[in-house]
């Protein structure tokens, strides 16, 4: 598809599909008490009722908890989408969920509405059911670096080279023991998310 929409499209045939719990009719206790009006980042919610699983990176939205402008602090009229970090089995309970729910500062994430009644919980896409998965992301989201290995001396042949800022050696060397000529190839690299919010999953079948 080339470059559209903003976006260069690339194809991954390896791409894992997500399977979604079969969790269903989940509902917070009161919002006031389950998400407090703090600067602390709240990593986990406390579910009165539910049932059926809930499996880690199922999408869900709460009821009265909405996504603001990341500068402004703004509600934006839009229920924020939390992923499920951790597996839960059903029923009451504590679930893990990010982003962080932060309802005060400067890193502010979410608004909670003023109701008090019990918070209703939706997960997205249908129960026990696989998903693909595409991600969308800006480049700055993700880090991926090589250094330089260390050049070994006394050898039979050793060469580097850097390719696309990927940095690779060779080192060939006679085995008197086997009598052959062994050959590596190594790669010395590191990864890591550096702005989450810059990417994000979509789900498509």
């Amino acid at each position: 598809m080339g470059r559209t929409a903003g976006f260069d499209f690339m194809e991954n045939t390896l791409w894992p599909a997500h399977v979604r719990g079969g969790g269903a009719n989940y509902a917070t206790n009161t919002l006031p008490t389950v998400l407090p009006v703090s600067p602390n980042p709240v990593n986990a919610i406390t579910v009165a009722t539910g049932t059926g699983s809930l499996a880690k990176g199922d999408v869900i939205t709460i009821t009265g908890v909405m996504r603001v402008h990341p500068e402004t602090k703004a509600n934006t009229g839009v229920q924020q989408q939390f992923v499920v970090t951790q597996a839960h089995p059903g029923g009451a309970g504590v679930v893990q969920i990010s982003p962080a729910i932060i309802t005060a500062g400067p890193m502010q994430t979410v608004t909670l509405a003023t109701t008090n009644a019990a918070a209703g919980i939706q997960v997205a896409g249908v129960a026990n059911t696989a998903n693909g998965l595409s991600m969308l992301y800006h480049k700055s989201a993700f880090a991926f670096a090589t250094a330089d290995l260390v050049m070994p001396r006394g050898v039979d042949f050793a060469a580097r080279q850097v390719f696309d800022g990927i940095s690779m050696r060779i080192v060939r060397q006679y085995d008197i023991n086997s009598d052959r000529f062994p050959c590596r190839l190594d790669v010395l690299y590191g990864y890591r998310t550096l702005r989450p919010q810059l990417a994000c999953r979509l789900a498509c079948n």
